[in-house]
C-alpha cells in the first residue's frame, strides 16, 4: 500500500503552514521543522524564493533520504511543475517520510507550490466553477477564493475532480 501525495492536498497543508509562518523572536526556540532542515534546504530557502532547480534538487534529496531508509517513492505525475508522488505506508508509519520531508523538501515544497497556486489545476477548476456560477473569475487564487466566499460557492465542491 502507498500514500498518494497530491498537489492540492499538499497545498492545503502548505497554505496552513504559510499562515503560521512568522519572524522568529529573539531568544525563541526554532520550530522542530526549522531545526531539522538540512543545510542545502536552508540555503535554498534563505532568500524566501524557490526556483525550479532548487525544488527538484530538494525533491531529489528527499527521495534519496527515503531510499537510504529502505523506501522508494514513485513519481505519479508532474503538472504545472509540481511533482505528485506515492510513498509506501511503512515509510509514513515509521517516521522516515516526515523526517526526510522536513529535512530536505518541506520548505522548498511550500514555497514552490504557493508560488504556482495561480496557475495550478485547482485554480483552473475554480475559474471554471466561478464562471459556471455566473462570476467573472479574478486573476489570482486568493481573489478567486474571496469571490467564491462572497457568492456562497462551495470551494470543496468546485475543486472536486470529476
Amino acid at each position: 500500500m502507498s500514500r498518494l501525495t497530491s498537489a492540492f492536498a499538499g497545498f492545503v497543508v502548505l497554505a496552513a503552514l504559510a499562515g503560521c509562518a512568522g519572524e522568529a523572536k529573539p531568544g525563541a526556540h526554532p520550530s522542530p521543522l526549522v531545526a531539522s532542515m538540512s543545510a542545502e534546504q536552508a540555503a535554498a530557502v534563505a532568500d524566501g524564493v524557490a526556483t525550479y532547480d532548487e525544488y527538484t534538487a530538494g525533491f531529489g534529496r528527499f527521495s534519496s533520504c527515503l531510499s537510504a531508509s529502505g523506501y522508494d517513492l514513485e513519481i505519479t505525475d508532474e503538472a504545472n511543475e509540481v511533482i505528485a508522488y506515492r510513498i509506501p505506508d511503512d515509510a509514513v508509519s515509521d517516521g522516515s517520510e516526515q523526517r526526510c520531508y522536513d529535512a530536505e523538501f518541506a520548505q522548498l515544497d511550500m514555497l514552490w507550490q504557493v508560488a504556482r497556486q495561480d496557475t495550478s489545476a485547482d485554480a483552473a477548476r475554480l475559474r471554471e466553477c466561478l464562471a459556471g456560477n455566473g462570476v467573472d473569475p479574478a486573476d489570482t487564487w486568493d481573489e478567486m477564493v474571496e469571490q467564491a466566499e462572497q457568492n456562497s460557492i462551495d470551494l470543496l465542491e468546485c475543486l472536486a475532480e470529476e
